[in-house]
Formats: C-alpha cells, structure tokens, sequence
C-alpha cells in the first residue's frame, strides 16, 4: 500500500452515511428525504431541507478542508493528520416563520451529529472524527424562511500506508 491521505475519504463516507440515516428518510418539511450532497452539487429544484458535504462557499478564497500534517510515528512510515472539513445545510420554510425555520436546521444537525457519534470512525476512515463549530444564517425571501447552518466537522487520523 502506498502513502494515503484520509480527508477524501473521510468526506465521501460522511456524505454515504447521511444518506442511509434513517432519521433523514421521508422527513423534509415536505415528506420527501432530506437531500445529502456531496460537495456544492446543485440540489434537486423543490428540495426543503439539503445537506452538503464538503462545502465550499462562494468565495475564491473559501476552502472546503484545511489540514495539517505531523509525524508522530515512530517508525516514520505514517503521518498525523488533523483536519477540519466543511459542512452546510439549508431549510426553507414557505410559511416565513424564523423561529420554525431555526429550529428545523438544528434538528438536521442534531441528525448529523447522531451519525457521527454513531460511527466517529466514519466507516474506518479515521480515529475519530466529531461536529465542530457552526454559524447560523436566517433570511426571510419570498420563497418563505431560509435558514441556513455552515458547520465543521473535526477529524484525527493516521495517513495510511
């Protein structure tokens, strides 16, 4: 095997998982599943509630992970990795009310959470990975309240080899 990094991986089975909770079947506002996407794909038209892994915004300067690596093997064949990989879920609420919108994009990312710390591996891929910081949007458009929460998820791993 060959020197490895685990960010990508770590991303796509984030993304795999969300996909398979069960908590995001058939519970958008509308019924539907809440869309799982990995990286800025486009949502469906008429998604409600959608999730992005490995978010980048819209800045040229956004990044959709930042990292860092250390050797801390002993044998020299393996590196620390510490990185952090960005997150955004979006909600939108036809009834304009702030409050119904907020609460319905924690309680996605309540959902995000419990997978996490459901498999803090994420399949394998890491030693353990955890939610980390979140900033919280909410504009009333005239589509109806979105709601809109960019958060981190932190992970430490070992490069593979």
């Amino acid at each position: 095997m060959s020197y490895g990094l685990t960010a990508a991986a770590a991303m796509t089975n984030l993304a795999a998982m969300l996909q398979a909770a069960p908590a995001l079947k058939g519970t958008a506002a509308d019924g539907s599943d809440v869309q799982v996407k990995d990286g800025n794909e486009n949502a469906e038209p008429g998604a409600l509630d959608v999730i992005s892994v490995g978010w980048q915004g819209p800045d040229e300067d956004d990044t959709a992970a930042d990292g860092s690596l250390a050797g801390e093997d002993y044998q020299a064949v393996r590196d620390r990795e510490t990185y952090t990989f960005r997150c955004a879920l979006a909600t939108l609420d036809g009834d304009n009310v702030i409050a119904a919108g907020r609460a319905r994009a924690f309680a996605i990312l309540g959902v995000v959470g419990q997978v996490i710390v459901d498999d803090s591996t994420l399949r394998g891929t890491v030693m353990s990975a955890s939610l980390g910081t979140w900033s919280l949007r909410q504009d009333n458009t005239d589509s109806g309240t979105e709601t809109r929460i960019l958060f981190t998820v932190d992970c430490d791993a070992f490069t593979n080899q």
